[in-house]
């Protein structure tokens, strides 16, 4: 015998919690669980991580640090950028980053000079110093790439990369949808609509063959 209370009686708000939480552990316990090694941000975060390791063991005869060759990689495609843009093409956070470009610029690596456009802000700029650097240590790092990419097709290499692409479109429609505080109701419901939008337009500006 099932029994109903009129929403005015003092204990309904307590016994709706209670069935949430009923319902919401019934849910629980039929969700599979996450096994790690079919889970795709933890295979992405496990060759980074390992990769990472690596090569800053690689460049450690050199006198170089793995983020301080991310940092002089970023500024060997895309000089004269602001620190905020050196911190999203180095994938290093601005606190991070700041300790880091200190002692590249008092090794002579680099320089920070103050940006015309906006007084309050700094663009980074590769030097001589930093650039013969970089074209040291990218043969190592290059070596590396290989030994990571051994056995596996160009054209699996190519796909990947074009997946990845891909994946990096659809988290920038996620961050749009996150940030946008006039959203959507129920935005997080169903957002598939915007990301496949997103992964077609990585895809149209795939044009040329990636290096």
């Amino acid at each position: 015998m099932r029994l109903l209370l009129h929403p005015n009686t003092p204990l309904y708000p307590a016994l709706a919690r209670v069935k949430t939480y009923i319902a919401k552990y019934k849910r629980m316990r039929h969700t599979k669980h996450i096994k790690l090694l079919d889970y795709l941000p933890f295979l992405l975060g496990q060759v980074y991580q390992r990769r990472q390791r690596q090569l800053e063991k690689a460049l450690l005869p050199l006198g170089l640090r793995e983020p301080e060759y991310r940092v002089l990689v970023a500024l060997g495609d895309r000089n004269g950028c602001s620190v905020s843009q050196l911190a999203e093409w180095s994938v290093i956070d601005r606190t991070t980053l700041s300790r880091i470009l200190t002692p590249m610029e008092d090794r002579g690596l680099l320089r920070r000079q103050r940006s015309v456009d906006d007084l309050r802000s700094f663009n980074v700029y590769l030097t001589d110093a930093g650039s013969a650097m970089l074209q040291h240590a990218q043969p190592t790092a290059l070596s590396l790439l290989q030994q990571l990419t051994e056995g596996i097709p160009k054209e699996d290499v190519n796909h990947l990369k074009r997946i990845l692409r891909n994946l990096n479109a659809n988290l920038d429609t996620v961050e749009k949808l996150r940030s946008n505080v006039n959203g959507v109701p129920n935005a997080w419901s169903a957002p598939n609509t915007a990301i496949t939008e997103g992964t077609r337009k990585a895809r149209t500006n795939e044009e040329s063959p990636p290096k």
